[in-house]
């Protein structure tokens, strides 16, 4: 029987939630999501494929997969029930050398949360993440996205413990550099410039750290600046392309449909 692909609606910021569910539950994407995923494990079992090889997840097991990486989990039939926290995400810049695990395989990686304080800790800022972002605050999101990031810290600390060496200085360096220069169109040579290093290393070192290339990064944080300019300002359509380092407004458009799936007035209505 061919196996139906499970649709996913756009994330700009964070939308999250928490499941308790039995055998026939079943997650298939095969070309992943624009966001981020991360699942916490509360009890019982997943189970997780890649094409090739299976794995399952257990109690306080963390999951996490980058966008476009390929998404297939489902309750695994050992112990028949699966009860989760889950978020999909898109994460603010200092966020990112957060996200840096042990891959279990491309595009997604896992880590056990050992110590009993910090679980206990992370699925409280985590159900808050939950409670607030669908509570009448005015502020909600904002609320949801700081409980959020004491998630990510909560992860950061037990992946720290991993062998895997924490991103290179210069690596975030840049990141901090495109996410400061979102009004100026991307130069790979004045990136490399101030970090140190020569255009080409930096490429390979960003790549094999981030996940991403530098030019894809820099126009994701421009494409979020449009983003947070459209929902919270009443700006031109053209006057936002030029503060987001678009010199064509028309160019823009199209680079934020592709990203967000509408057009920027689309995008505004959809907000109002």
């Amino acid at each position: 029987m061919k196996r139906e692909e499970n649709e996913h609606v756009d994330v700009s910021t964070l939308v999250c939630g928490e499941f308790h569910v039995v055998l026939d539950y079943d997650t298939w994407r095969p070309a992943g999501t624009d966001d981020w995923l991360l699942i916490y494990t509360l009890g019982g079992e997943g189970l997780i494929s890649d094409g090739s090889h299976s794995w399952t997840v257990g109690e306080h097991d963390v999951l996490l997969y980058e966008p476009g990486a390929p998404q297939d989990y489902r309750t695994a039939p050992s112990l028949e029930r699966w009860d989760l926290l889950w978020c999909h995400f898109q994460p603010r810049t200092h966020w990112l050398p957060w996200l840096v695990w042990s891959e279990l395989s491309p595009g997604v990686r896992r880590l056990h949360l050992g110590e009993a304080v910090s679980q206990g800790v992370l699925m409280g800022r985590f159900r808050e993440a939950i409670r607030v972002r669908v509570g009448p605050h005015p502020m909600s999101e904002a609320l949801a996205m700081n409980a959020f990031g004491e998630v990510l810290i909560h992860c950061a600390a037990a992946a720290a413990e991993d062998a895997k060496p924490p991103m290179d200085a210069r690596v975030t360096a840049a990141m901090e550099f495109l996410s400061q220069t979102v009004d100026q169109p991307f130069c790979l040579s004045l990136v490399a410039k101030h970090v140190g290093l020569s255009p080409s290393r930096l490429s390979h070192v960003f790549k094999s750290q981030a996940g991403t290339s530098l030019q894809t990064f820099a126009e994701e944080r421009r494409l979020l600046h449009g983003a947070e300019l459209l929902r919270y300002t009443s700006r031109s359509i053209k006057d936002i392309a030029y503060s987001t380092g678009f010199r064509n407004p028309y160019y823009f458009s199209l680079r934020f449909k592709a990203w967000s799936g509408r057009c920027p007035s689309l995008y505004r209505e959809a907000l109002a």
